[in-house]
């Protein structure tokens, strides 16, 4: 593994890490890892090189399906559905000994519709069109409703998909004018988090004053977790790994320049499902 990027969890307690090469150097690969080190990692070869960032999955059904995104302006975001012959879901359902399953890409249509496509030049030119150089996605379920989120950095925009109606709606993540509570989220979104049903998590890659912030869906309002205004190292500095403990009540990230790595808990011991917007340190 090299220039390992983003990646996600699997339903089944692994992580795929993804590879951030560039393209003209041949791209880089998805690896499916066992945190417990009894498995050797795994090529995630199905859906070919890229320049990968990030992965999510749709576990609803007993086949789960897998988003892949490719940060690159000419890249594609993959959905990979197994064969029902590898069921039951687990580590092998990410490695066909052929070529089972189902890869497509995604291809935005002009009245806010979308569909998958198993041409990928169909896909690599919807995302130079529309989303490109995508980073951080996500899959929730809201109300009911299956969500699927990404973060275009070069549009500085969050999609979020509707998957089973078909539609999808944007909007963007750099406010014109600084947040309410102080914070400036006016850099390129990476990584993404949901949380509960009304929060999505951005890491900052980029800008004089990195940071965490996150996104309120009942009221479309960008709030604060923390901020580095130190400028230490002149706008290259990037806020990386974005998670949540599995109680909710620790958020880490890092500082990745400095190689440094934060977990925050709240005053009141309280779920960061919860938040209150006087979060900003």
């Amino acid at each position: 593994n090299k220039r390992n990027c983003n990646g996600g969890s699997t339903p089944w307690n692994t992580w795929v890490t993804c590879e951030e090469v560039d393209n003209d150097d041949g791209g880089g690969y998805c690896w499916q890892v066992d945190p417990y080190g009894e498995r050797t990692p795994e090529r995630v070869s199905r859906i070919g090189r890229g320049e990968w960032e990030a992965m999510a999955v749709d576990d609803r059904t007993s086949i789960p399906v897998f988003y892949f995104t490719e940060d690159w302006s000419e890249g594609a975001l993959r959905q990979f559905t197994p064969s029902p012959s590898t069921l039951p879901a687990g580590w092998h359902s990410l490695h066909p000994t052929t070529a089972d399953g189902d890869l497509k890409y995604l291809v935005f249509n002009s009245d806010r519709t979308f569909y998958w496509s198993s041409d990928i030049r169909e896909g690599k030119q919807s995302q130079e069109r529309n989303f490109p150089n995508l980073e951080g996605i996500a899959f929730n379920v809201i109300n009911g409703n299956p969500y699927l989120f990404f973060v275009s950095k070069r549009r500085n925009m969050l999609f979020q998909l509707n998957l089973d109606t078909g539609t999808y709606t944007s909007s963007p993540t750099d406010p014109d004018d600084r947040l309410r509570d102080g914070g400036s989220f006016w850099s390129s979104p990476d990584i993404i988090v949901t949380l509960g049903d009304h929060f999505i998590f951005h890491s900052e890659d980029g800008g004089n004053t990195p940071g965490v912030y996150f996104k309120d869906l009942r009221t479309n309002e960008y709030l604060t977790i923390f901020q580095d205004d130190s400028n230490f190292y002149k706008g290259d500095e990037e806020t990386t790994g974005v998670a949540v403990s599995p109680n909710g009540k620790c958020l880490l990230s890092c500082l990745q320049e400095r190689g440094e790595c934060f977990v925050f808990e709240r005053e009141d011991g309280g779920n960061f499902e919860k938040l209150d917007p006087r979060l900003r340190i």
